[in-house]
């Protein structure tokens, strides 16, 4: 038997991941018996591991998605974070609450138990962008509440998947408990989402309407995190350096294979100009190598020519239509076969199709606004809302402002980074970005179901159904007006 449970060699892919899903869940029965403290002791072993093998697992991933090596290590950190607060937080965050129940029978005699139970089998249906984060980082918050996982991954990320599995087994978890099939094939992801007890899907907005068909048909609850088409603001009075180093960093970081990265920036008019040629020459001095594997340069390969293709033809479609070309929009074959340089466009018209469409590569497009309220209808003038960020020197302003977005986040004088690598905030968005939340209390809670035991104490509910009506109807409004006045709900 395979170290772990695994399913890309099998040729009957209904089969195979029957199979899998089965031998999930016979493991997820032994498992979930530990109870949440021996689960979180073991996800810490799993943490250490990581920790250990670092420069292991980072190769893997920069071999899987052409990251450079600083972008595969903070994937490496992001996922180890999230571990560690899952595996120190988690049996807190699990314990049993007990609730005084100021029901209308009984105020105060009756108590109920609230427990967070596990759902059985999750599947999680993996985007290649960020393998490692998507399979470790989700798959422990659901070990911890006492689930098995079976990952889907993207065929592009299937070395990931190979590894975190591994991982697993050698840190003590029982064979079986994270199994894999590899995706790509509709009928596989379709019959591990038959097959499971609650789907996690990170990818596009169309293929998750897709997974949350096929969930609906048992019923089964989903979490999607789905495509973005993510706004910014400068406001006239924020700091432009530190607004131009931040978001070179957000718009171009993992070459924008990222889904909370910026792809539309508003800017007041009044500091456009100035702020564009700051931006502009920090993107113009990005190092860029598509073919070393682990290079220390800040961008890399887009991780498929076919990726590439698809950018470049939006940049060319907005260029056509009259845009500018302030800095990139040019594929670098000579550096590697899916090389494109950081590109910022302006001047863009409408109905470019960069203007709507998820360019999920390093394409930003840079637009004038004359105030706060232009920039905030502009910003909330699209079906998406995962992220946003906003920079003014104003931090109370900020606030006010990032209420008004539309939006699962929003970011005041930072890049994603600072939310997307703090796993005790959910992550989410509205709209056609999807629904529920990954990480913090949600993302746990996501993957367990509620279980109540209610006991009463005394005879008062027998005493009031056993009493005349008339008697009755006095000692309820009796007992209301009490609680009236002992402001108890």
């Amino acid at each position: 038997m395979p170290d772990v449970c695994e399913a890309e060699a099998r040729t009957d892919t209904d089969t195979a991941a029957t199979v899998v899903v089965a031998e999930a869940r016979a493991a997820q029965q032994v498992w979930a018996r530990l109870g949440a403290g021996e689960r979180a002791r073991r996800v810490l072993r799993l943490h250490d591991l990581v920790l250990e093998r670092r420069r292991e697992v980072a190769g893997v991933v920069e071999q899987a998605t052409g990251k450079t090596r600083r972008d595969a290590f903070l994937e490496v950190a992001a996922a180890l974070t999230i571990a560690r607060y899952y595996g120190i937080g988690g049996p807190r965050l699990l314990r049993d609450r007990r609730h005084r129940l100021d029901g209308v029978f009984a105020p105060l005699l009756i108590t109920g138990i609230e427990r967070r139970l596990p759902l059985g089998v999750v599947a999680n249906i993996a985007a290649w962008n960020y393998p490692l984060v998507f399979m470790l980082g989700d798959t422990v918050a659901a070990l911890v509440a006492g689930n098995a996982v079976t990952l889907v991954p993207d065929p592009r990320s299937v070395a990931v998947a190979r590894t975190v599995a591994d991982l697993t087994v050698t840190a003590g978890l029982p064979r079986g408990l994270v199994g894999y099939v590899v995706g790509g094939d509709p009928e596989v992801s379709g019959a591990v989402i038959d097959a499971a007890d609650h789907v996690l899907f990170t990818g596009s907005t169309r293929v998750g309407r897709l997974v949350a068909e096929r969930a609906a048909r048992t019923l089964t609850g989903v979490t999607l995190e789905l495509g973005g088409k993510n706004a910014a603001y400068v406001a006239r009075d924020a700091d432009l350096d530190a607004a131009a180093e931040a978001l070179v960093r957000d718009c171009f970081g993992a070459s924008g294979q990222t889904c909370t990265a910026t792809e539309r920036l508003y800017v007041h008019r009044e500091v456009h100009d100035d702020f564009v040629r700051r931006f502009a020459e920090r993107t113009r001095r990005l190092r860029i190598d598509g073919v070393e594997a682990g290079s220390q340069a800040d961008i890399s390969r887009l991780t498929t020519p076919a990726h590439l293709r698809s950018v470049d033809d939006l940049v060319r479609d907005a260029v056509s239509r009259g845009a500018t070309v302030v800095a990139g929009a040019v594929a670098r074959p000579e550096l590697g076969p899916a090389v494109y340089e950081p590109t910022i466009l302006t001047d863009v018209p409408p109905d470019a199709e960069v203007t709507t469409t998820e360019t999920f590569g390093p394409v930003v497009v840079v637009y004038r606004v004359g105030d706060d309220d232009e920039a905030l209808r502009r910003m909330n003038d699209s079906d998406r809302g995962l992220m946003a960020a906003l920079w003014t020197r104003d931090i109370a302003h900020g606030r006010r402002l990032a209420a008004r977005v539309r939006a699962g986040t929003v970011i005041v004088n930072e890049a994603y980074h600072v939310a997307w690598g703090s796993p005790a905030m959910p992550l989410g968005g509205v709209g056609e970005s999807g629904s529920g939340r990954r990480f913090g209390v949600a993302g746990l809670h996501a993957v367990t179901r509620t279980h109540v035991t209610v006991v009463a104490r005394g005879g008062l509910v027998r005493q009031i159904f056993e009493r005349p009506a008339a008697r009755s109807e006095d000692v309820v409004a009796a007992l209301a007006g009490l609680m009236r006045v002992l402001r108890r709900p």
